[in-house]
């Protein structure tokens, strides 16, 4: 996080850094409404990203780019998809005619199975 936040500086792009969940942030850069500046600060951050391990995310509409460290977004990426998994069992339990407790108890022993905890403590814990 520290390399992104000094290439920022170092290039005069404004930046902020913004919590993510899992204890992890990324960097948003906004740029103007000016696509060629966005269009320069993008591809200056693409050549840099390999070397560095950086996940770069870029929205042309509104001039947001966020960039992740690439592990911490591997990471986010595997626990949306275990909350995606959890919620879709949840309601396939809740289809079959049980009531929300034993969903819930349902879904608390896949999680334990599958090694799902993280998932399923930021659902309720929220």
């Amino acid at each position: 996080m520290n390399k992104i936040i000094m290439w920022c500086k170092r290039h005069n792009v404004p930046y902020t850094v913004e919590n993510i969940g899992y204890n992890m942030q990324c960097v948003r850069i906004y740029t103007d409404d000016d696509i060629y500046s966005y269009t320069a600060i993008t591809n200056q951050l693409y050549k840099v990203s390999n070397r560095n391990s950086w996940k770069v995310e870029g929205n042309c509409y509104s001039g947001v780019i966020r960039v992740y460290n690439y592990s911490d977004f591997k990471y986010l990426q595997e626990q949306n998809k275990n909350i995606d998994t959890l919620v879709n069992l949840f309601y396939l339990t809740l289809r079959e005619g049980k009531n929300q407790d034993d969903a819930k108890q349902i879904q608390y022993q896949y999680a334990i199975d599958n090694n799902m905890l993280v998932a399923f403590d930021s659902i309720y814990n929220r």
